[in-house]
């Protein structure tokens, strides 16, 4: 998942989001999983992180377009089957609900 409101350029979405994937692969290896891209309020990427306790989240460091310490992407495993989520505005052509 990655947060909207930061308006963050492609480029950097796309490197967060890869930091998302990598960090939560890292952490927690899985055989097989797939990528859902989405983008979501600040009030659901904070719901995602209480419903997905083992999720990873980036945090950036600041270098270049958001204050240091900004949560931007998180990833984490469906259920059933296994999945790997994420959020990041310029792969997905849809938007996931902003309420």
């Amino acid at each position: 998942m990655a947060k909207h409101n930061l308006k963050m350029t492609p480029g950097k979405m796309s490197a967060q989001s890869v930091h998302a994937a990598l960090g939560l692969y890292k952490k927690n290896p899985q055989p097989h999983w797939s990528c859902v891209v989405l983008e979501v309020s600040d009030k659901k990427f904070e719901e995602a992180v209480v419903a997905h306790p083992d999720c990873y989240v980036v945090t950036d460091a600041g270098y270049t377009e958001v204050p240091a310490g900004t949560q931007t992407c998180l990833a984490f495993y469906e259920e059933d089957p296994p999945a790997l989520l994420f959020l990041r505005n310029s792969v997905h052509r849809g938007r996931a609900s902003r309420s």
